[in-house]
């Protein structure tokens, strides 16, 4: 298959949650098709390295940076209309051109399309067959903003929510399937779109990338969280752990130390450094990898989440006992005191994290069960081969029933 790859960040590289899955989804598929990347950026172009390295998979690479802070401009100009502003967020008029010219001149079987945000793009195109990965929901993430937000802000929350449901209504319509990436994700789309032609490929992970087993021989009690830290569920996560179950912690470990790893932390987080004693805030750090296997335990207690989460797998597959919420949960299968701890008050979470810290037979049980999981389960091959499979299906006989 002749494939163009829209995607609404350049898909390299695989930092966080959807750049992860869009260049996996890419790097697989790459090896039997034929890949034409389009792409969005805030700022800057990417270094010449970033470009090279998606040359490796793909036949063309066009990235079209955008002003975040002009799009955002642009954007409150639509507060009064019906179109969520997440949408000109997004807007290139440049890619804009230079697809319609590419459409006009040249033969794809196949339009992939990345997130909600690049389907405006092609809502208009019936000359190919169009595939949109929703990845997740992304209308009930807004709704769990609002759910959060007080005032202006569970306002303008609940106005995305309201308006990107009605757009990924439409969305559905006008592909020949949508993707989500679980079971859940796809009951949560029928329940307001009954009979919607969607279905569910998971995200995986890269074994040969992670220790065996796991790493942390020393004596430190070093707990870890893994993300983005300017995404706001990230953010949330970590102030909710460190003002509140991290004290618990400390009284029962008071050598515990609490290390938040991820790019852009934004000044709330830092100031939790400078706040707390025993927190740690690294920034960007080239290989996250490095400090799971150096923890004992990892944390992901999300109150905010849509989708798989990947820092889960990417803990699990590291060979580190995991506590997390069972909103983070959603969509991976595994199972609760077996695979992983599961806390969703702030006792049981710090009562988790101390067990796991005190009792090393039930760690090394639980990191030992994880793995096994994310091996029989989680290969990011066995995701693709899924994948590839419903695309053929979807354009020789249309979206199976």
């Amino acid at each position: 298959m002749k494939i163009l790859f829209l995607t609404h960040r350049v898909p390299y590289p695989p930092d966080r949650g959807d750049c992860i899955r869009s260049f996996h989804f890419i790097k697989y598929l790459s090896v039997r098709h034929e890949i034409h990347l389009m792409s969005v950026c805030f700022g800057r172009m990417p270094e010449s390295e970033v470009i090279q390295a998606l040359r490796h998979y793909c036949r063309t690479v066009r990235i079209f940076p955008i002003r975040y802070r002009a799009n955002l401009v642009k954007s409150l100009a639509y507060f009064l209309t019906k179109i969520p502003l997440t949408v000109p967020m997004f807007f290139s008029k440049d890619l804009k051109l230079e697809l319609q010219q590419r459409l006009k001149y040249e033969r794809f079987d196949l339009i992939y399309i990345f997130s909600s945000s690049m389907a405006p793009y092609i809502m208009d195109v019936d000359n190919a067959p169009k595939v949109i990965d929703f990845i997740d929901v992304d209308s009930e993430k807004w709704y769990g903003y609002a759910s959060q937000s007080g005032g202006i802000k569970r306002w303008v929350y609940r106005r995305e929510g309201k308006y990107l449901r009605e757009l990924e209504s439409r969305i559905e319509d006008v592909c020949r399937a949508g993707i989500l990436v679980s079971n859940q994700e796809v009951s949560l789309f029928k329940a307001f779109r009954p009979g919607a032609k969607v279905f569910s490929i998971g995200n995986g992970v890269e074994l040969p990338n992670f220790q065996k087993e796991p790493l942390n021989n020393n004596d430190a009690d070093r707990i870890v969280f893994v993300g983005v830290m300017d995404y706001l569920p990230n953010v949330d996560a970590v102030k909710y752990f460190v003002r509140e179950i991290f004290p618990h912690v400390l009284k029962k470990r008071p050598k515990a130390e609490f290390i938040v790893v991820g790019k852009n932390p934004t000044r709330e987080v830092r100031n939790l450094e400078l706040n707390v004693a025993n927190v740690h805030v690294t920034g960007y750090v080239p290989d996250p990898g490095k400090y799971l296997s150096g923890a004992k335990v990892a944390v992901i207690p999300l109150r905010i989440a849509r989708g798989i989460q990947n820092k889960i797998l990417e803990a699990m597959a590291t060979g580190v006992p995991v506590v997390t919420t069972s909103a983070a949960l959603k969509g991976i299968e595994a199972n609760a005191d077996h695979d992983l701890l599961v806390g969703d008050n702030v006792g049981d979470f710090a009562l988790k994290t101390i067990s796991l810290l005190e009792d090393e037979v039930l760690s090394q049980r639980i990191a030992r069960n994880a793995r096994n999981l994310v091996e029989k389960k989680y290969r990011w091959e066995t995701k693709i081969q899924e994948l590839e499979s419903l695309l053929t299906k979807i354009l020789e006989n249309g979206p199976p029933n």
